[in-house]
């Protein structure tokens, strides 16, 4: 089988959950097909050797360009003698306000040009926020993601590779406290997102609680690396929180961290169609216990029953902190649920299972055709 990943935006820095996902799995893939890649680049190519393995960038000089270059050089390539046999589209996970009609439009208009051109066609959604899944899933027959709730398409789960660098943890201080994020571009609206969407601000504005119990906090994101989005950082924490210790930190050992800490805060506050986070993933498999909003989007991965973590309202901020002091209060069953966690992780959400899930769906296509 011949098999060409289509994504745009797959470059470095390797800081996003959608292309580190694509990265991870690009070598189990390799393992067993031939597999071709092609991204566009926005304004220059990746440097050789920034990029470990083979990808044909198409050149777009605007971002507002770059999904339609990769379709036209989606097109030559489907038009010349080493075509593949299926295409597998990553589009971005974006489907609300302008962003989201050219993505609709994108994704769309990917599935018409391969399937016409006599070719499979899979569109893998990492992660959807806005539009209408049913109704995409109508226009693209063959849409594959997570199972979520009531999902009558091809299911692949997200996952991440488990490697030597995260054996389990065995948490030590219940007080030092993780939050993480991935963005890295030094603008306001990637701090604001962080604070009031990715919740942030929750834990800031639960600071005094935590501090006058011993808490400390690790906010850890590549964007602290720019002065001016640690001073805006700081000064809110500084009105809010003035007594509880915090380290900011941009550039980071992710397992390293995990190692250290005692507790993963992921107190997200805005369900999507579909969002399983990497850093949820990792941090399950390498054993540190989590506190998570109980938001639909996580229940494929986390379930209901608490069995892999502790989970609370989302947006409810007594509900968050006696979440955190009940891990505290609790140690031995909070090791536990991370014990259990990390097992299913490990079990069923590695990149070793999403490509045997991809390429049965692939092999199916096939051989439907």
């Amino acid at each position: 089988m011949k098999l060409l990943i289509v994504a745009p935006g797959f470059a470095p820095p390797w800081t996003e959950g959608c292309k580190n996902f694509i990265r991870d799995l690009i070598p189990e893939l390799q393992a067993r097909i031939e597999l071709q890649i092609l991204s566009a680049a926005v304004s220059s190519i990746p440097a050789p050797g920034s990029v470990s393995f083979p990808v044909t960038y198409a050149a777009s000089r605007y971002k507002s360009t770059q999904l339609w270059v990769l379709l036209r050089a989606l097109k030559r390539q489907l038009s010349t003698a080493d075509r593949p046999d299926v295409v597998v589209h990553f589009p971005y996970g974006t489907f609300d306000g302008l962003r989201g009609l050219a993505n609709t439009h994108s994704v769309i208009r990917t599935h018409q040009l391969v399937t016409r051109a006599g070719v499979a066609c899979i569109t893998l959604l990492y992660s959807m926020t806005g539009g209408n899944l049913s109704g995409l899933l109508a226009r693209v027959p063959t849409l594959a993601t997570i199972a979520v709730g009531g999902w009558s398409g091809y299911a692949v789960n997200t996952g991440i590779r488990i490697s030597d660098a995260m054996p389990p943890a065995t948490p030590r201080n219940m007080r030092e406290l993780l939050f993480m994020a991935g963005y890295h571009e030094n603008k306001p609206a990637l701090l604001k997102n962080i604070l009031h969407t990715r919740g942030l601000m929750d834990v800031i504005r639960l600071g005094e609680s935590l501090g006058k119990n011993g808490f400390r906090l690790t906010i850890a994101a590549p964007l602290l690396r720019h002065a001016e989005r640690r001073a805006e950082l700081t000064a809110i924490l500084r009105r809010e929180a003035p007594s509880l210790p915090v380290q900011m930190m941009g550039e980071v050992d992710v397992y390293e961290l995990f190692r250290r800490h005692s507790l993963y805060l992921f107190p997200y506050r805005q369900n999507h169609n579909v969002f399983i986070p990497t850093s949820v993933l990792e941090a399950m498999a390498s054993g540190i216990p989590i506190v998570i909003s109980d938001l639909p989007m996580f229940r494929p991965l986390i379930g209901t029953e608490n069995k892999f973590g502790l989970s609370y309202p989302v947006g409810n901020l007594e509900g968050l902190l006696r979440a955190i002091l009940e891990a505290h209060a609790n140690c031995e069953m909070t090791r536990e649920r991370a014990a259990r966690a990390a097992r299913h992780v490990r079990r069923d959400w590695t990149v070793q299972r999403s490509a045997e899930q991809l390429l049965s769906v692939a092999g199916r296509l096939l051989a439907g055709r």
